[in-house]
């Protein structure tokens, strides 16, 4: 039995590895959106609670296969 479980991680751990081993065309620019949510709750009473809602988005321009100059824009609004 403990024979199989160790087939079965080494099985999933190969199989796991194949669409990483597939990427070998890398995009000339990559386009991303998130969103973002953070509660703040402080164990003062002087503090507030606050919510955080934001979003934002990146974008990546790839000189090569493993070298690329990646942009950055976050913004949050409280609630």
């Amino acid at each position: 039995m403990k024979n199989n479980k160790l087939i079965f991680l080494v099985a999933l751990a190969c199989l796991s590895a194949i669409p990483a081993a597939a990427q070998d065309v890398v995009p000339l620019v990559e386009v991303s959106v998130d969103y973002s949510y953070f509660r703040f709750n402080p164990s003062i009473p002087q503090l507030h609670s606050r919510s955080f809602n934001g979003g934002g988005g990146s974008a990546i321009y790839n000189l090569n296969s493993y070298l690329g100059i990646k942009a950055e824009f976050m913004g949050f609004g409280s609630t």
